[in-house]
């Protein structure tokens, strides 16, 4: 169902300035990735064949998943690592306007024989269907397209955005209208359109500090290092050779533990030295043993580029999306407001 709505999707509104994820010339480029993503993400049968209603229900169902994906792309499309997605909400807003009374009651079977032609319209306002019920007479040309204010939805999109206190993204994902003229060429117009927003609550980046500590190295030149939070807590333990894992092989097992995104994680080593102190994402391919200020034990360090590259394949071989963050460890995120 999502083919026919590509090129519909724009950002209606984004958080105030200090709260925004990117740049306003990378948010195309964001929207283009993400739709082209998101079969696969549904799947590509449940994304042609379920209504936007649906796709909004599996979106409840799997959040942490979307979470994970839409915070991942970020990076890839420009996004600062300093804000990150915290909440995500599909959005199905529908109005419409009829200038004939609802029928009710015994009466209602009627409208369904009555004589009537339906069109339906892309979010350009170009028809794409026509159906004719027990009538031949069609309009030419086409009714216009219905007004959103008229039909009620921009009163609705308007809400969103005042609910989302100036730190949601509101971006339309999909919109289509339809006209069906009863007993034509004289008789009422109904009219309705439905408008899909891909709601997007930002906050910034939560990050769990962790002192990295490490026993005096074995015979065979390995170490155990211990991860603690600041409340004194340890977290983590893990037995390494340090001369063949880096930096990046850590963040990685350390934030599966804590249930986080790496780049969630801030490690203090012996001696206070910090990945924030100077020490950029190239440390990530850094050999452990140096920052936890131990003595070479004669073990042939392997070279840090293929440390780092181990990194990346650690990476790759990732199936699963990190769950919810652990209560204890960091800030819960904030719930979506509903309409």
């Amino acid at each position: 169902m999502g083919a026919s709505n590509s090129g519909a999707q724009k950002c209606l509104w984004r958080p105030t300035e200090d709260q925004r994820l990117f740049a306003e010339q990378d948010e195309k480029k964001f929207l283009a990735n993400l739709w082209e993503t998101l079969p696969a993400f549904f799947g590509f049968v449940t994304w042609k064949t379920s209504s936007w209603t649906q796709l909004a229900l599996v979106v409840d169902n799997r959040k942490e998943e979307l979470l994970k994906h839409l915070n991942d792309n970020i990076y890839l499309d420009g996004g600062t690592a300093n804000m990150e997605i915290s909440d995500v909400r599909l959005a199905v807003l529908d109005g419409e306007s009829s200038e004939q009374q609802r029928q009710t009651g015994l009466f209602s079977w009627l409208t369904f024989v009555e004589p009537r032609v339906t069109y339906r319209f892309d979010h350009a306002g170009h028809v794409v269907s026509t159906t004719a019920v027990n009538t031949d007479a069609m309009l030419r040309p086409p009714p216009p397209v219905p007004s959103l204010d008229r039909l009620g939805i921009v009163a609705k999109l308007q809400q969103l955005e005042r609910a989302g206190q100036g730190d949601t993204y509101g971006f339309s994902m999909a919109l289509s209208y339809s006209c069906t003229h009863v007993r034509p060429p004289q008789g009422p117009v109904s009219q309705a359109a439905t408008c899909i927003v891909l709601l997007l609550h930002v906050e910034p980046s939560r990050t769990l500090v962790l002192t990295i500590s490490a026993s005096a190295l074995g015979h065979d030149g390995t170490t155990e290092i211990a991860a603690t939070a600041m409340s004194g807590r340890e977290v983590a333990r893990l037995h390494v050779d340090p001369w063949t894992v880096s930096v990046g092989n850590i963040v990685c097992q350390l934030a599966e533990n804590c249930k986080c995104r790496p780049r969630q994680l801030r490690l203090v080593f012996p001696g206070g030295i910090s990945l924030s102190d100077g020490r950029d994402g190239g440390c990530c391919g850094q050999l452990l043993a140096p920052l936890l200020q131990l003595e070479d034990t004669g073990v042939r360090a392997k070279d840090a580029e293929e440390a780092d590259a181990s990194t990346r394949q650690h990476h790759q071989l990732q199936e699963d999306f990190f769950p919810q963050v652990q209560d204890d460890l960091l800030p819960q995120p904030h719930n979506m407001p509903q309409l």
